[in-house]
C-alpha cells in the first residue's frame, strides 16, 4: 500500500493554508508503524486534549489533560476499523470515543442531539471532528482540511468525500450544530448555538439592508 500511495501523500494528506504544518509519513517503515492512523492524528490530538482541557471541557476528574490516556484513545479507534479492509485508515473524528466520558453535556449536546435525531453517519462523524478542534488556534476547519481529517482510505474518491462534506456541513448548520465564519466551520457549544439561533431570528427589513448597504458603498 506505501509503495502504491506514497507519491499521492503529498497531496491526499497535506493541509492548506493557515494551518500548521502537520506531518504525514516519513518512509515505509514509518507507514508500517503507524498504520492505521496518519502521524498528524497524534500532534492533532494531543493539542486538542491540551485545548479542550485549558476551555473547561472536562467533567471534575478529567481536569488533567494528562488523566485521560492517548494509547487507549488510539486503541480504541483501531478496535473500532478492526474488521474493516487493510488499506482503510480511521478518520480524525473517531477519536471522539475515547473522550466522550470526560467531556462535559454541555459540550458535547449537540452530538448527542444528533446521534438521536440524524440518521448519517458521516454527519456525526464530521461534527465530532469539529468539535475535537474547536478550540485548537493552529487548525483551520476549511473545507479542504476537513476532507483531510474525514478521510476514510486511501483510494477513496476525493470529488465523492468533498461532495459529501459539503452536503453535511450545509445540514449541520442549518440545524445551528455549527456556524461558517469565512472559510472556516466551527463547532458551537450550547451557550454559542443559542446565541447563533437568536440571531437567525432576528428579522431585518429590506429597507434596513438598504440602508445598510447604501453606508457602507
Amino acid at each position: 500500500i506505501y509503495e502504491r500511495e506514497k507519491n499521492n501523500f503529498k497531496t491526499l494528506l497535506a493541509f492548506g493554508e493557515g494551518s500548521t504544518t502537520l506531518a504525514s509519513y516519513a518512509d515505509a517503515e514509518d507507514f508500517v508503524a503507524t498504520y492505521p492512523f496518519i502521524n498528524y492524528q497524534f500532534t492533532l490530538f494531543q493539542n486538542v486534549m491540551r485545548e479542550l482541557s485549558g476551555h473547561g471541557a472536562f467533567t471534575g476528574k478529567y481536569t488533567s489533560v494528562g488523566a485521560r490516556s492517548m494509547l487507549g484513545v488510539f486503541q480504541q479507534a483501531a478496535i473500532a476499523i478492526g474488521d474493516k479492509e487493510v488499506g482503510a485508515i480511521a478518520p480524525f473524528g473517531m477519536m471522539f470515543e475515547g473522550i466522550r466520558a470526560a467531556l462535559k453535556t454541555q459540550v458535547q449536546n449537540s452530538v448527542l442531539i444528533a446521534e438521536d435525531e440524524v440518521h448519517d453517519p458521516f454527519a456525526i462523524q464530521l461534527l465530532k471532528a469539529l468539535l475535537l478542534v474547536k478550540y485548537v488556534g493552529s487548525f483551520k476547519a476549511t473545507e479542504r482540511n476537513l476532507t483531510v481529517l474525514m478521510l476514510e482510505g486511501f483510494d477513496q474518491n476525493i470529488a465523492a468525500l468533498q461532495g459529501k462534506l459539503r452536503a453535511a456541513l450545509a445540514f449541520l448548520e442549518q440545524q445551528t450544530w455549527i456556524m461558517r465564519n469565512g472559510e472556516v466551520w466551527t463547532y458551537l457549544t450550547d451557550e454559542e448555538k443559542d446565541i447563533e439561533q437568536d440571531i437567525k431570528l432576528v428579522e431585518v427589513a429590506d429597507s434596513e439592508l438598504a440602508t445598510q448597504l447604501s453606508d457602507l458603498f
